[in-house]
C-alpha cells in the first residue's frame, strides 16, 4: 500500500496498522497494489486519524463492505482545517 498526498510519518505508519486491523478482524487483506490518495495534497496530514477512513476504503475496494453502507457519512470538518 502506498499513501500519497503529503502525509506525515504517523500517517505513513497507517499501512501497518490498517493491515493488522483487517487481518485481526478475520478479513482478507488484498494482495494487490493499493494507492491511497489523501487529497488535497497541499494540506499536510498528521496523526492516526486517517486509519479508519483508509481501512474503510480498503474494505470497500476488496468487497468486504458495501459502498452503500457509508452513504451519507461525512468526514469531520476539523480534519481539513
Amino acid at each position: 500500500m502506498v499513501i500519497v498526498g503529503l502525509p506525515d510519518v504517523a500517517v505513513q505508519e497507517s499501512r501497518e496498522r490498517v493491515q493488522a486491523a483487517i487481518k485481526n478482524a478475520g478479513l482478507y487483506f488484498p494482495r494487490k497494489r493499493i494507492t491511497v490518495n489523501l487529497a488535497p495534497a497541499s494540506v499536510r496530514k498528521e496523526g492516526p486519524a486517517y486509519d479508519l477512513p483508509i481501512a474503510v476504503g480498503v474494505l470497500i475496494a476488496s468487497g468486504h463492505l458495501a459502498p452503500e453502507s457509508v452513504d451519507g457519512v461525512t468526514p469531520r470538518a476539523t480534519m481539513y482545517q
